[in-house]
Protein backbone atom coordinates (compact mmCIF):
# COMPACT_ATOMS: atom_id res chain seq x y z
CA UNK A 1 0.00 0.00 0.00
CA UNK A 2 1.60 3.28 -1.13
CA UNK A 3 0.42 6.27 1.75
CA UNK A 4 0.87 9.59 1.91
CA UNK A 5 2.29 10.78 5.70
CA UNK A 6 1.53 14.10 7.02
CA UNK A 7 1.68 15.69 10.92
CA UNK A 8 -1.29 17.08 12.91
CA UNK A 9 0.10 18.38 16.08
CA UNK A 10 3.05 16.51 16.16
CA UNK A 11 0.81 13.44 15.51
CA UNK A 12 2.09 11.31 12.42
CA UNK A 13 -0.83 10.30 9.89
CA UNK A 14 -1.31 8.66 6.67
CA UNK A 15 -3.64 8.12 3.68
CA UNK A 16 -3.79 5.85 0.94
CA UNK A 17 -2.44 7.36 -2.18
CA UNK A 18 -5.16 6.16 -4.03
CA UNK A 19 -7.70 8.84 -2.23
CA UNK A 20 -4.83 11.90 -3.20
CA UNK A 21 -5.74 14.27 -5.56
CA UNK A 22 -2.99 16.78 -5.01
CA UNK A 23 -0.99 18.43 -2.44
CA UNK A 24 -1.46 22.43 -2.18
CA UNK A 25 0.11 25.11 -0.56
CA UNK A 26 -2.27 27.07 1.45
CA UNK A 27 -4.87 29.43 -0.89
CA UNK A 28 -7.18 32.15 0.51
CA UNK A 29 -10.40 29.94 2.59
CA UNK A 30 -13.83 31.42 2.35
CA UNK A 31 -15.53 31.05 5.85
CA UNK A 32 -19.28 29.65 5.94
CA UNK A 33 -21.54 31.30 8.42
CA UNK A 34 -22.64 29.27 11.33
CA UNK A 35 -20.56 26.31 10.21
CA UNK A 36 -18.96 23.58 12.76
CA UNK A 37 -15.38 23.82 13.95
CA UNK A 38 -14.63 20.96 11.70
CA UNK A 39 -15.81 22.68 8.61
CA UNK A 40 -12.81 25.05 8.28
CA UNK A 41 -13.94 27.02 4.93
CA UNK A 42 -14.40 26.61 1.46
CA UNK A 43 -11.38 26.54 -1.07
CA UNK A 44 -10.98 27.20 -4.73
CA UNK A 45 -9.35 23.97 -6.72
CA UNK A 46 -9.20 24.87 -10.11
CA UNK A 47 -12.32 26.80 -10.71
CA UNK A 48 -14.10 23.89 -8.61
CA UNK A 49 -15.30 24.98 -4.91
CA UNK A 50 -13.96 22.32 -1.84
CA UNK A 51 -14.74 22.30 1.31
CA UNK A 52 -11.80 22.54 3.90
CA UNK A 53 -11.97 20.36 7.11
CA UNK A 54 -9.80 20.22 10.15
CA UNK A 55 -9.14 17.04 11.44
CA UNK A 56 -7.75 18.68 14.45
CA UNK A 57 -11.24 18.79 16.03
CA UNK A 58 -12.94 15.31 16.02
CA UNK A 59 -9.35 14.09 16.82
CA UNK A 60 -9.30 16.43 19.91
CA UNK A 61 -6.01 18.18 18.78
CA UNK A 62 -5.07 22.08 19.20
CA UNK A 63 -5.22 24.39 16.79
CA UNK A 64 -2.08 25.41 15.43
CA UNK A 65 -1.34 28.97 12.83
CA UNK A 66 -0.33 28.10 9.94
CA UNK A 67 3.57 28.21 8.73
CA UNK A 68 5.37 27.93 5.84
CA UNK A 69 4.85 24.13 6.29
CA UNK A 70 1.31 24.07 5.76
CA UNK A 71 -0.31 21.96 3.11
CA UNK A 72 -3.97 21.34 1.99
CA UNK A 73 -4.32 17.89 0.97
CA UNK A 74 -6.94 17.27 -1.71
CA UNK A 75 -8.59 13.98 -1.99
CA UNK A 76 -11.16 12.50 -3.73
CA UNK A 77 -13.31 9.80 -1.26
CA UNK A 78 -16.56 7.27 -2.22
CA UNK A 79 -19.20 8.40 0.18
CA UNK A 80 -22.35 6.23 -0.02
CA UNK A 81 -21.40 5.32 -3.74
CA UNK A 82 -20.85 8.58 -4.72
CA UNK A 83 -17.41 10.42 -5.06
CA UNK A 84 -16.93 13.94 -3.23
CA UNK A 85 -13.61 15.89 -3.23
CA UNK A 86 -12.97 17.31 -0.37
CA UNK A 87 -9.38 18.92 1.74
CA UNK A 88 -7.87 18.54 4.76
CA UNK A 89 -5.33 20.65 6.69
CA UNK A 90 -2.01 19.28 7.63
CA UNK A 91 0.72 21.05 9.19
CA UNK A 92 3.16 18.99 7.36
CA UNK A 93 3.89 16.76 4.46
CA UNK A 94 6.12 14.03 5.39
CA UNK A 95 6.56 11.62 2.33
CA UNK A 96 4.73 10.20 -0.29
Amino acid sequence: MQVVTFNLDGETLALPTAHLREILEPVPVTRVPQAGAFAHGLINVRGTVVPLADLRVPLRLKRAQADENTRFLVLELEISGDFATLAIIADRVIDV
